[in-house]
């Protein structure tokens, strides 16, 4: 690379003009419409999404001076396209699904010359009240690098498709309308380290909007809240960054806590900065009898930091606060001092009609269907999610693992010397890995939900992963860091410390967390005590990806998770995936049906391979996700003593008891319910168990059984009240009753047969069969058809 690179595949080139990351904070001007939370009640907020002026070039050759405020695009093919979206789904270019293999020639940093672009356009007017503030521009994705001017002028570039990139565009502005035009590309040296398992699509896909914030304002605000060593009263920090004051300024920061709408706590500091500079102000107030937040119990507070000069209030930033503690010990995850199992899922921003864009109402639909089927973690396969998604962890409770926007899969099929690692290794990425991260950590560190950063996914490993775990834990070392790929070449520091502070797999055969010691695929990671002796690894063991969701699976979930219950290493396990990516088209003829790759004549292209999830593109639920809702079930039945009727129940919740559950049983023999009641599962501690008697004598003959069913008792916010837990059969040892009939009680039947077939016909049933071949062609039973085709040898999933 001693030639001068274009921006677009220069890996030394992060950004020009792009402000430092920071979290996602949406200021307000006053505390009632803070404390709401909604967005769009804040004076300091526009959405720019809606239509835009659209022009695709498929050979990189924008129109010259598109930019400029006077250009004149009439009759020049521009059209329009609607913002957040993919160009592919509205005609321009086609979608590419590609699993492993990159879409372009593999030559990093190069992409091709023929780079296609997308020029945007759009007129957007300031509110008068916006006149003497300072004003920024933010993008929340877009795919793959861009360009950004505001009225003919220059205000910046960025990379890295599912990270925010924020422009200060105060000095490019006017009264008036303004003109902001984007220069997207297709590809670029990113292209190489976004590999991921997806449709290979572009543009601005995520929301674009602008901040019109006052002179001084809080630029940045991040927090610590975790409870005390006994986990009764709650540690809060907070540390506030002040920006763009006017001269020799003071300040107030006020720190206001609620809970429920009721002021839980208030503190507030002085600041001042000199003109131009910013300032810190910093909080610790101390929560007593503190709410903790877990996955089961998201206990949320709302944190308004308020900057006031003058005594007037200027602005409000409102964070949710949970107070949480993170640990790995004992070769155990432990949330808030309790061991917890991880019942994940892997999740994609997928749409079947809009391709990446994500709309809230589809975000909802999500952690709904997670919660009601048992899930509490989720992956974010294989990049930070919509930042919505992670309110919605927040506020719901969902464990999260948050993943940077990082895959080079493709290197380990085309890459030459050191392989699969080429990238990963190669100082000359070392910047972009690094920024990946530390955008990640940046936006999403005030999270509660996220109790794990990723460094990516399929990357091989090398030296950019330890500095991307360096550079994390320089922002945030309150959360464990996961990556996969270091077991292909673990690397220590000299205190033995490797990158990943789980030992983590992918699709491991059931047997072979419980066989760790015997099989070299899971050779330990060797760490030295004193005298030089190899010690065991310290670390649980995690499945990032464990089953795989295609066709009728996944299959086998009974026997991971009796396996995971066994040992307390065992943490648990991400499902491999949660949506089928399908993308709905239409035939020639106008019939509907979910398109996989290769169906826009994509190439290279990975077939039917991204249709592999628990549910439909539309979310319809496959039976696989019923499945994994009972593999995932919170609560457990054992029948100890048939004859008694004697149940053990065991709750596998760490923090909840089931007293907010409801349960009833019933006795079945022979298909007839003989009786039936409630079961009383009150008072059952967190991972503790209790014995009970059913009131009634259980059947000494004939096929019986107990079923158990549990459902919530109070509307929940994923569900209302009545929603299925879990449901159980327990079979009871008494054998079915068969009525034997002998050969002259029965129906006498008839044969007739021809040349090439054999019918057998009875009272109210008839088969028929092929001479050449045996097979059942047809089986009719009270005047219906009950088959279309006899048995075949189906050796798909063999």
């Amino acid at each position: 690379m001693s030639r001068t690179l274009p921006d677009w595949q220069n890996p030394d080139v992060m950004h020009i003009g792009r402000e430092e990351p920071r979290a996602s904070l949406i200021p307000f001007l006053n505390e009632k419409a803070a404390l709401t939370g909604e967005r769009g009640l804040s004076e300091c907020y526009r959405l720019l999404n809606g239509t835009w002026d659209f022009y695709y070039s498929p050979v990189g050759q924008a129109p010259e001076d598109f930019q400029n405020p006077d250009y004149d695009y009439a009759g020049e093919g521009w059209d329009e396209l609607p913002v957040p979206s993919n160009w592919q789904m509205h005609g321009y270019d086609k979608p590419q699904y590609t699993n492993v293999n990159y879409p372009i020639p593999f030559d990093p940093p190069f992409v091709p010359d023929d780079n296609p672009v997308g020029c945007y356009r759009r007129v957007f007017t300031l509110p008068e009240a916006w006149k003497n503030r300072e004003v920024f521009l933010n993008f929340d994705g877009v795919n793959s690098a861009f360009y950004v001017w505001v009225n003919g002028e220059f205000v910046g570039f960025s990379k890295v498709s599912h990270m925010p990139s924020e422009f200060d565009i105060t000095a490019h502005l006017c009264d008036g309308e303004n003109v902001l035009a984007v220069m997207v590309y297709k590809w670029s040296d990113g292209t190489y380290l976004e590999d991921q398992d997806f449709w290979r699509l572009s543009g601005i896909f995520r929301d674009v909007y602008l901040l019109g914030v006052p002179t001084a304002h809080i630029r940045n605000a991040v927090v610590s809240a975790v409870p005390d060593e006994v986990f009764k009263n709650g540690l809060l920090s907070v540390q506030a960054e002040l920006a763009s004051f006017e001269g020799d300024q003071a300040a107030t920061v006020r720190a206001k806590l609620f809970r429920n709408g009721k002021l839980i706590a208030e503190q507030a500091v002085s600041a001042a900065a000199q003109e131009g500079q910013s300032a810190d102000a910093a909080f610790d107030i101390v929560v007593e009898d503190a709410k903790l937040w877990t996955a089961e119990t998201p206990n949320l507070y709302q944190l308004l930091i308020e900057l006031e000069q003058d005594d007037e209030l200027v602005e409000v930033q409102r964070i949710d606060v949970g107070f949480r503690r993170v640990e790995i010990r004992d070769r155990q995850l432990f949330v808030n001092g309790r061991s917890v199992k991880l019942r994940g899922v892997n999740r994609h921003d997928t749409n079947s009609e809009l391709g990446h864009v994500t709309p809230f109402e589809s975000l909802v639909r999500d952690i709904e269907l997670m919660k009601q089927n048992n899930i509490n973690t989720v992956r974010t396969s294989h990049y930070p999610n919509d930042p919505r998604w992670l309110d919605l962890c927040d506020e719901y409770g969902l464990y999260v693992m948050d993943e940077a926007d990082l895959e080079t899969h493709g290197a380990a099929v085309l890459g030459e010397e050191n392989g699969w690692s080429q990238i990963s290794d190669g100082p000359e990425w070392e910047k972009a890995y690094v920024d990946r991260a530390e955008r990640m950590v940046c936006r999403d560190v005030n999270h509660p939900s996220i109790i794990f950063w990723s460094l990516g996914n399929e990357s091989g490993f090398g030296r950019n992963h330890i500095a991307m775990k360096k550079r994390i834990l320089e922002l945030d070392d309150s959360r464990p860091v996961h990556y996969e790929g270091e077991r292909h070449n673990p690397v220590y520091d000299e205190q033995g410390v490797t990158v990943s502070d789980v030992k983590s797999t992918m699709y491991p055969w059931i047997e072979m967390p419980e066989e760790a010691r015997k099989h070299p695929y899971f050779a330990k990671m060797k760490t030295l005590d004193e005298e030089g002796q190899d010690t065991e690894d310290p670390r649980p063991y995690f499945m990032c990806e464990y089953a795989h969701a295609m066709g009728l699976g996944p299959g086998s979930l009974k026997e991971y998770w009796e396996t995971i219950y066994k040992y307390d290493r065992l943490i648990g396990g991400c499902v491999w995936e949660w949506v089928d990516h399908g993308i709905l088209t239409e035939t020639d003829d106008g019939e509907p049906f979910y398109a996989y790759g290769g169906d826009f004549g994509d190439y290279p292209n990975d077939g039917c391979f991204c249709v592999d999830a628990l549910n439909y593109p539309d979310r319809t639920p496959h039976t696989g996700l019923i499945e994994l809702k009972k593999a995932y079930e919170p609560v457990k039945f054992e029948l100890i003593d048939p004859e008694k009727g004697m149940v053990r129940i065991r709750n596998l919740f760490a923090f909840r008891t089931l007293d907010d559950l409801d349960a009833s049983w019933s006795l079945v023999c022979e298909g007839e319910e003989l009786a039936h009641g409630r079961l009383d599962i009150s008072g059952i501690a967190p991972y503790g168990e209790k014995t009970v008697q059913l009131g009634c004598n259980m059947p000494e003959k004939g096929e019986s059984y107990i079923e158990i069913r549990v459902s919530e008792a109070f509307d929940q916010l994923w569900c209302e009240r009545g929603h299925e837990v879990t449901a159980t059969q327990l079979m009871l040892p008494g054998k079915p009753e068969i009525t034997r009939v002998s050969a002259e009680d029965m129906e006498s039947l008839d044969v007739e047969e021809s040349e090439t077939h054999i019918e057998i016909m009875g009272e109210d049933f008839s088969l028929l069969f092929e001479r050449a071949t045996g097979d059942l062609v047809s089986w009719i039973a009270a005047g219906n058809e009950l088959i279309k085709a006899g048995p075949r040898v189906n050796l798909f999933r063999a």
